[in-house]
């Protein structure tokens, strides 16, 4: 999974940097990103590039890889090659991160709309919640100045950084299923 973000970073970044750096840039990040430690070389973390959808893109698939664990992962490689159902963990686990990215992006831009995006187009102020949706959660990279994020943002943003990754992933934070047992509890009380 880093060999092909690795490779798809360096496909984004071969015409800003020679490729010798952006060999090297694709290699740092697609680690950092897979293993959700949101290490970054560039001043800002990911600013310059919140305008480019393929790079961000590539930063969210890896980071989610990341975090959803690897025996997700596995599950999900042969779901998709032999058609093996997946485990009740393994839909716990997505279906808490699909809600949480939802949710995530869906409050970010509700409240950044008349700030942190307000004159961006539709699409990119999407693409700026959605990426700091998914890296919130346990990554650290960010598009924006988080200086300038009002305080209910950095709030949804404290809570998306509260209920992190999955068992068994790269990520920190308490765990999806975690919180999936927590709602589960409170609906069925």
């Amino acid at each position: 999974i880093e060999a092909l973000g690795t490779g798809l970073l360096f496909l984004g970044w071969w015409s800003h940097y020679q490729w010798g750096s952006a060999l090297y840039l694709s290699v740092f990040h697609a680690v950092s990103a897979f293993c959700n430690a949101g290490f970054t070389l560039f001043e800002g973390s990911l600013t310059a590039y919140r305008h480019e959808p393929f790079i961000n893109g590539i930063f969210i698939v890896l980071i989610i890889a990341g975090g959803i664990g690897f025996v997700v992962l596995h599950e999900l490689r042969r779901w998709v090659t032999k058609r093996i159902p997946l485990s009740l963990h393994s839909k716990v686990v997505l279906t808490t991160t699909v809600a949480l990215i939802g949710a995530g992006t869906l409050l970010f831009f509700l409240l950044e709309r008349k700030n942190a995006v307000d004159g961006l187009g539709l699409g990119e102020g999407l693409l700026i919640s959605l990426f700091q949706s998914v890296t919130a959660r346990t990554a650290g990279f960010s598009t924006v100045d988080f200086g300038q994020l009002t305080n209910a943002t950095l709030f949804i943003v404290m809570i998306l950084m509260f209920f992190g990754a999955s068992p068994g992933s790269c990520g920190g934070g308490v765990k999806t299923t975690n919180l999936a047992i927590l709602f589960i509890t409170a609906r069925n009380r």
